[in-house]
């Protein structure tokens, strides 16, 4: 494990005793040959995510996650319509079912 990733959990686990801690593991640590294997820490960050509404195999963060959910939501609504407010856009965004979490990165060691 990266020490400085490390400490930045151990921080963020501290401020936020009440979030939920959600890993998102890169498919390089999975190994058909063995139930587990060892891998490394790569960071942590406190966010909100939430499966999009257009892609279930999509997951949308609230701090990167709205040009994808803006070009998604006009090439949905793009076929009634010829033109949709920023403003709309903006909150659509917003009124999604956000999960506020821990996320923690873990990469192959």
């Amino acid at each position: 494990m990266k020490q400085n990733a490390t400490q930045e959990l151990r921080r963020l686990m501290l401020e936020n005793p009440e979030l939920e801690i959600v890993p998102f593991v890169s498919d390089e640590c999975g190994n058909p040959d063995y139930g587990w294997t060892l891998s490394s820490l790569r960071s942590a960050r406190v966010d909100e995510y939430v499966v999009s509404p257009y892609d279930d195999e999509r997951l949308l963060f609230k701090s990167s996650g709205f040009e994808d959910f803006e070009t998604d939501y006009i090439d949905t609504d793009m076929a009634e319509r010829e033109e949709i407010p920023d403003e709309e856009i903006k909150k659509a965004f917003g009124a999604l079912e956000w999960e506020k979490a821990i996320l923690v990165y873990v990469e192959a060691y």
